[in-house]
């Protein structure tokens, strides 16, 4: 998909993010506005120092207008150096990278839902129900963090490229970690999978007595070849 597009569409929800955390909404009196609030998110989440002066007096459109030119100016900068295809490349990676993450964080989320959604029974809560609920919920919010967190890590990113060799090591650095992570989620994942499972001959964890292929672990009668 156009990475270019997303970003500019991810960025203009970042801005709104942004005025909302700052207590700053539309029809309010600009003289209520919460600026060191707002220059100070500024700061602290996209590394960018600024002033409240320019702020002052600004209708919340003029903010926005103002966030958006600062953001975008400080970006095209950071990136001038790097030909088309490899700024296309850093930012599909890097997306890409945020979204892993972001999904596995879903997943861990999932999973605590799943684990204690039978509770909801005790509050005279239909479990099923309530589950439908909690998991769109944690599905917007996955939404919303990956569009969040995607403007904050490319906007504060820093690359230091002193020829194009440097150019591409860096982004082969930055595959190799992205697939790192994944091969460490997927051993992490079958190693508990392994260890979930007895063997065969092992006791059945049942309690029974019988080995675990004489009782949980039957799958049916074997015949021919392949019986015991």
């Amino acid at each position: 998909f156009d990475i270019d597009a997303k970003l500019v569409e991810n960025r203009a929800e970042y801005i709104e993010y942004l005025l909302a955390e700052s207590e700053i909404f539309d029809g309010m009196s600009n003289e209520d506005y919460n600026l060191d609030k707002l220059t100070a998110l500024i700061q602290e989440e996209i590394a960018i120092g600024v002033e409240e002066t320019p702020f002052v007096g600004k209708e919340i459109d003029e903010l926005k207008v103002m966030l958006t030119k600062m953001m975008n100016d400080v970006y095209e900068e950071k990136m001038a150096p790097l030909e088309k295809d490899q700024k296309d490349e850093i930012q599909r990676v890097l997306y890409l990278q945020i979204l892993d993450q972001q999904w596995r964080d879903h997943l861990y989320e999932m999973d605590v839902l799943k684990t204690g959604i039978g509770l909801r029974g005790y509050n005279q809560k239909d479990p099923l129900t309530e589950y439908k609920q909690e998991s769109y919920r944690l599905f917007t919010q996955l939404v919303s963090r990956l569009k969040l967190e995607a403007v904050k890590v490319l906007q504060v990113v820093q690359f230091d490229f002193k020829s194009p060799e440097d150019e591409k090591e860096k982004v082969e650095q930055i595959k190799d970690d992205m697939s790192s992570d994944q091969n460490r989620s997927t051993t992490n994942n079958n190693t508990s999978l392994n260890e979930k499972k007895p063997k065969r001959n092992d006791p059945c964890h049942c309690g029974s007595g019988k080995k675990y292929k004489n009782c949980c672990g039957q799958s049916g009668p074997k015949k021919g070849a392949l019986a015991t």
